[in-house]
């Protein structure tokens, strides 16, 4: 039977373990009210605990528990005013930032770690009001509450657009406020009213400055397919009219090519289209496997665009013959709104020979037109006299 331990016994134990009973004693297993004698601070142990060899007084203890007036000074060293009792060292404890007056809910064993208080000022943190300011003196108006340093945030700058820059990228400088003033991006009005400006009519909506835009000229009445930097860099969109790399002042010509049959066109597609002699575009299309048909050599670069526009106002106009290819089918070659479909020309009684003899008229017709102002000089297509030509010679290439 085990022996029954004496109140003395129990003082004499805890007093060995330097604490000083404050009550009677209330049993082995049960707290008991002490002092320590080494930090005089009061604990509650169990007696059989230190008959056992534990430790005493739970602050002196190699583990030891941290004295809460201890653990705000060390806040308050840091700059941290708590604001809430000691929560234990691992859970966040509410405190005040001395510096920013910000509050904060940092660890105290973080602190203990050597680690900054106040997340604010480390910068890890914004305080969106703060974030607001910084948006504002960029000329920018926040429309949503603050998302994040770095997610987009929608907002208004001066200039009415509607932009959504990350804070981040604004706070730090790394790009400016509004991509539509750094034009980055292009606001779709007003890249309608330029289109507008240089006679062009958009017949679709904008979708980015580099993608080929379908558009209706105000001058020739052709659909064109310009993109939009390339209308805002030079002074014209419309290649009948002003054709890009097209020199008019340099030996061109009119030419007229087959692609052979495909998938939905089995007859193959013919296209229209001019070209400087200097040039290598009729090169271009024969490595994509169109074969020349028909090809005009004219001195005088201006006669070239005047006969292809009435080619294809023929084809286009007076015949509804529709595109034979889309843009992409092109293989990286403009001029889709210059193919036809044969099979679609035969089923309007329209054969390859017949836009040939059409190509060859236009050709006389607009040669003529031209003798009026110039010396005259013979030429001749296909077995066809053309009247005097001022300045220029019209060659057939071949077939």
């Amino acid at each position: 039977m085990p022996r029954l331990i004496t109140e003395e016994d129990a003082v004499g134990t805890m007093r060995a373990a330097g604490l000083e009973p404050l009550e009677p004693h209330p049993g082995s297993s049960k707290p008991w009210r002490c002092r320590c004698d080494g930090c005089g601070k009061e604990v509650s142990p169990q007696h059989h605990n230190v008959q056992r060899g534990q430790g005493g007084c739970r602050f002196c203890a190699p583990n030891a528990a941290l004295d809460p007036d201890e653990a705000k000074a060390t806040m308050r060293e840091h700059g941290l005013e708590p604001l809430d009792l000691y929560p234990g060292a691992c859970k966040p404890w509410r405190c005040r930032c001395l510096t920013c007056e910000r509050e904060v809910r940092p660890l105290y064993s973080s602190i203990q770690q050597g680690q900054g208080g106040c997340r604010f000022c480390a910068r890890q943190a914004v305080d969106p009001e703060e974030a607001k300011s910084v948006m504002q003196a960029k000329g920018l108006e926040p429309l949503e509450p603050y998302p994040g340093s770095a997610k987009p945030w929608r907002c208004r700058h001066t200039c009415g657009q509607e932009v959504s820059p990350s804070y981040s990228s604004i706070r730090w400088g790394n790009n400016g406020p509004c991509r539509f003033c750094a034009r980055l991006v292009v606001d779709p009005k007003e890249a309608e009213a330029a289109m507008w400006k240089k006679g062009l009519e958009p017949l679709e909506d904008y979708t980015r400055a580099d993608k080929p835009w379908l558009c209706r000229c105000h001058t020739c009445g052709q659909v064109v397919s310009p993109r939009y930097d390339d209308v805002k860099k030079r002074d014209g969109g419309c290649r009948f009219c002003t054709p890009r790399g097209y020199n008019p002042d340099r030996p061109s010509c009119i030419y007229l090519i087959r692609l052979p049959g495909r998938p939905g066109s089995s007859d193959g597609i013919i296209k229209v289209g001019i070209a400087g002699c200097h040039s290598d575009r009729l090169a271009q299309f024969q490595k994509r496997g169109w074969a020349e048909i028909e090809s005009l050599r004219f001195e005088d670069g201006a006669i070239p665009p005047v006969i292809e526009r009435a080619v294809l106002k023929w084809l286009t106009d007076d015949l509804g013959q529709p595109c034979g290819l889309s843009p992409g089918e092109m293989k990286g070659m403009a001029g889709h709104t210059e193919t036809f479909s044969v099979g679609d020309l035969g089923a309007a009684g329209v054969t390859v020979d017949d836009v040939v003899d059409r190509l060859h008229q236009e050709a006389a017709k607009h040669s003529e037109a031209a003798a009026a102002t110039g010396p005259e000089v013979p030429a001749q297509v296909g077995g066809m006299r053309l009247g005097p030509l001022p300045h220029h010679r019209l060659t057939r290439l071949g077939i």
